[in-house]
């Protein structure tokens, strides 16, 4: 049965020669293992959620299926991790330059950000999506105008209603992964790596999400400065 596998999906994308990614989880709701086409599909969903708002220079690059949980899966919980699982992989097909227009982009730490809301409150049970490669016209003063704004709500919508919880879509749930909470590791603080805290619980890392919160104020993530790395 592949009904509560998890997969994350990772988007690259790439910018005056740096290598931007994110990732959002989702959960599979059909009894049978997902196809390529279907995967292929959902990553397309992802990138067209973003794409239009960001500048041409931005193209998308390639797109990964990792999964976290589910079938034929065990854990290794001295080890902190999972062994098992499948992949998937591919290039984004169809339109993958930013279609904002041509201009100047934000820096590359300069990000819109959505809130993802589980109805859980806690660090586990909340996410967020950074989305880069924004127009430097969409926003005045840090803030992003209205007509930008505009078009944000018009997409998360479209993408909310099929992914959410309850969402239209028969094959993925969106959700938000707890890594802390399917390892049971934290950081070693006397070396790299993670060392075991508690008792690993993948089966209960996923929290689907219920809703959104589209921040209208530019936000930075430090690591994806030139120079930082990833």
């Amino acid at each position: 049965m592949a009904v509560d596998d998890v997969y994350r999906w990772s988007g690259v994308t790439t910018m005056a020669n740096h290598y931007f990614m994110n990732t959002l989880a989702f959960r599979l709701e059909t009894a049978t293992d997902p196809s390529e086409s279907a995967m292929a599909t959902l990553a397309e969903d992802c990138k067209e959620l973003m794409r239009p708002a960001q500048v041409p220079a931005l193209s998308y690059y390639n797109w990964k299926f990792d999964q976290l949980w589910g079938n034929n899966m065990t854990v290794v919980s001295n080890q902190c991790r999972r062994e098992g699982g499948k992949q998937f992989s591919g290039l984004f097909a169809g339109t993958t330059a930013g279609g904002a227009g041509a201009g100047d982009p934000l820096p590359p730490q300069c990000a819109f950000v959505v809130t993802l809301q589980t109805g859980y409150i806690g660090r586990r049970k909340r996410g967020r999506l950074y989305v880069p490669g924004l127009h430097e016209a969409d926003q005045v003063g840090g803030i992003f105008t209205t007509t930008a704004m505009t078009g944000w709500a018009t997409r998360l919508t479209t993408f909310m209603n099929k992914y959410k919880n309850g969402g239209t879509s028969p094959d993925f749930t969106l959700g938000v992964w707890s890594e802390r909470i399917a390892s049971g590791c934290v950081p070693n603080p006397n070396a790299k790596g993670h060392i075991p805290m508690d008792v690993p619980h993948p089966e209960q890392a996923f929290t689907p999400v219920a809703g959104h919160t589209a921040r209208n104020i530019v936000y930075t993530q430090r690591r994806r400065t030139y120079g930082v790395g990833g």
